[in-house]
């Protein structure tokens, strides 16, 4: 009867595996659709699984929960697994541990679960099947704890010191495995950041010079009266060893990106920073930042919602230097008449509820849950929805979504981005600066930071 209880676990266990895997894929943003298949896609409004596998409960000194749970998960199952082959009496003693290691989980699952309901105020779907599964196996379990001391006196026989042994090996192996895959994880969704915001590497070293001759190497000189005899010879070389240097920047690909990537670095630290409003605009980091970063978004622009992860994740690795502040831009004719068509519908009653989320201080938890799974075509009763889900009052929400002063704050951050030039989301400045090329991110700061005499940043390491 027992070996039928511990297949039972053994499936349940091996269910929170996976479900735990999911976690962990989610905590770094690469969940997928396996993901959405428990979570949902977000067609119906936002689910919570993003929002509570990157908060900041989602991790322990450093360590995220689910990479712990996959762990302890995994290394039960090889219990039941010894479990399923052992002798009647050590079975009973190894599933007596296991029920215990369960019933440890299962409080410290619910008091994850009051996190989830009075902290962040959102539920996470594979969370709550972890936490089922949990349970499930307890109950297999249970019937386990009659006899338990015969039975936990069986697991000091040889055959019981045997199988604590070998499941003493199986958890050392789980953990060891989880950990590699945690940081593979991690250097996934590092390396993803780093193509979105670029990666801080030196300036390359400039092509080798030609051979010195009268004129600059890159121009011909036109001859000036009353200045004597032009080397017509000289001048001619000049320009053919600058043609075939071009021609060789053109026909290597790397060269080519290193080329342009050089060119858009010189014209970034040779523009002009311009004037910004930041009076009452939502940021994260210090209010004091040296290098005040600000982003013109569209709330349905993917790529968007791709920089603000990025940006959010680059954060606490800038050394408290960078500070990130919002503003919008939708591309959407209802409140911005002069784009060519509407792009994003909805976008702009999506804005202007930001703006009243950041009246009632929720600006950001608005944020995070609209980019955890933006609307299709957002209606005005999707919108609110989702607000009130961000912990916004809907009674005020309605009010302020119908002020003028609020459409007022919207069409300022409008002007001010067509003053600006900007055309298109998302649009980046660095310290009033424009950024062409937003993969030159990291560069543009590590610019700013040796401008300003500050340390060299981080570069996005986490």
């Amino acid at each position: 009867m027992l070996r039928g209880r511990a297949i039972v676990a053994l499936v349940c266990l091996l269910a929170a595996c996976a479900l735990s895997g999911l976690l962990l894929l989610e905590h770094y943003g690469i969940g997928g659709a396996a993901a959405e298949a428990v979570c949902g896609d977000g067609s119906a409004g936002p689910s919570g699984c993003e929002e509570v596998a990157r908060s900041p409960f989602s991790t322990l000194r450093g360590v995220p929960l689910a990479a712990l749970g996959l762990a302890f998960s995994a290394a039960l199952a090889a219990l039941a697994a010894l479990a399923v082959v052992a002798s009647e009496e050590t079975r009973r003693g190894l599933l007596l541990v296991a029920l215990a290691a369960l019933g440890f989980a299962l409080v410290v699952d619910v008091m994850l679960l009051g996190v989830q309901v009075f902290a962040i105020g959102r539920f996470c779907a594979l969370c709550l099947a972890t936490y089922a599964t949990n349970a499930a196996a307890f109950v297999a379990l249970w019937p386990a704890r009659s006899g338990a001391r015969p039975a936990l006196a069986a697991l000091g026989a040889p055959e019981g010191r045997l199988a604590l042994a070998g499941v003493a090996t199986a958890a050392a192996l789980a953990t060891g495995i989880t950990a590699l895959a945690d940081r593979g994880m991690a250097g996934v969704a590092e390396r993803r950041d780093a193509n979105l915001l670029g990666l801080a590497a030196p300036v390359p070293a400039a092509a080798p010079a030609p051979p010195a001759v009268k004129n600059s190497p890159s121009t011909i000189a036109a001859p000036v009266a009353g200045a004597g005899a032009v080397d017509d010879g000289s001048a001619l070389a000049s320009a053919e060893a600058e043609v075939a240097r071009l021609r060789g920047i053109l026909a290597d690909p790397q060269k080519l990106n290193a080329y342009l990537e050089q060119q858009a670095r010189e014209a970034f630290e040779r523009s002009r920073a311009e004037k910004i409003d930041l009076a009452n605009v939502p940021f994260k980091g210090p209010e004091n930042a040296p290098i005040k970063v600000v982003e013109y978004s569209d709330f349905l622009c993917p790529f968007c919602r791709s920089i603000a992860g990025a940006l959010a994740n680059y954060l606490p690795s800038s050394g408290n230097r960078v500070s990130i502040h919002f503003k919008h831009y939708p591309i959407d004719q209802e409140c911005n008449p002069r784009l060519q068509g509407t792009l994003h519908r909805g976008a702009c009653t999506i804005a202007l509820a930001a703006v009243c989320a950041e009246e009632q201080g929720r600006f950001w938890p608005f944020h995070d849950r609209v980019f955890a799974a933006p609307p299709q075509n957002a209606t005005r009763d999707d919108v609110v929805r989702i607000a009130v889900g961000a912990g916004l009052d809907p009674t005020a929400l309605g009010a302020c979504l119908d002020s003028p002063r609020a459409q007022q704050r919207l069409a300022a951050d409008i002007a001010e981005a067509e003053r600006l030039g900007v055309d298109a989301t998302p649009t980046v400045f660095v310290n009033g600066k424009r950024l062409a090329n937003l993969n030159l991110f990291l560069q543009a700061v590590d610019s700013e930071s040796r401008r300003l005499g500050l340390p060299a940043a981080a570069g996005g390491q986490r």
